[in-house]
């Protein structure tokens, strides 16, 4: 997985957050981790583990069969940038 991966997680990530107007640390208290570990992921420098993705699904109120679509569609995304890449190259 590659950086623009993580991004795109994380602005998903981000999106649902504000559309339910949580601040970092309120998310952060109901995962059971650091405001600064939401805003990494948030921001593209890190993917959460599973266990704290169920708890960010649950707190946004998104099915798993959604998220799995999402990642799904973000992950052809990378592909089809690696292959563009290797075509070029």
């Amino acid at each position: 997985m590659d950086k623009i991966f993580f991004k795109e997680i994380g602005d998903y990530f981000k999106e649902k957050r504000e559309l339910k107007n949580l601040t970092l640390a309120e998310v952060a208290g109901e995962v059971g981790c650091t405001a600064q570990y939401i805003c990494n992921i948030e921001n593209g420098r890190s993917l959460a583990s599973w266990p704290k993705i169920l708890k960010l699904l649950k707190i946004y109120n998104i099915k798993q069969g959604d998220f799995i679509e999402i990642l799904t569609k973000v992950q052809r995304a990378q592909w089809k940038r690696e292959i563009v890449k290797a075509s070029n190259g």
